[in-house]
């Protein structure tokens, strides 16, 4: 679960989920503190990394088992909220700034 960078404490497993939802420029701030926190580069990149084999998997059962592209589409969302629930908690780093390109420009 990710700390806030801020005031060190550990943010619970609702507000991780939440934060995955709310696309908010100016951050998303620390339920304890205020602070704004950023998601980090690297937790993004991350993420992407675990999250790859679930879709290589979903396409490589679709090839297998002849499914119609709704049934792709359908198992590629289902695939996707699961690994936002089960991975993104775990793999959501904390910054007190913005950094790279998930922050925007820095200033």
């Amino acid at each position: 679960m990710p700390i806030c960078q801020c005031c060190g404490r550990k943010w619970p497993y609702k507000e991780v989920i939440k934060s995955f939802f709310i696309i908010n420029r100016q951050g998303q701030k620390c339920i304890y503190c205020g602070a704004a926190q950023f998601q980090t580069v690297g937790s993004s990149q991350r993420f992407v990394t675990l999250t790859l084999p679930v879709w290589i998997l979903i396409l490589i059962l679709a090839n297998i088992l002849h499914l119609s592209l709704m049934r792709i589409v359908i198992s590629a969302f289902a695939g996707s909220f699961i690994s936002v629930v089960l991975i993104y908690p775990f793999a959501l780093e904390l910054s007190s700034h913005r950094s790279g390109s998930l922050g925007g420009k820095k200033g």
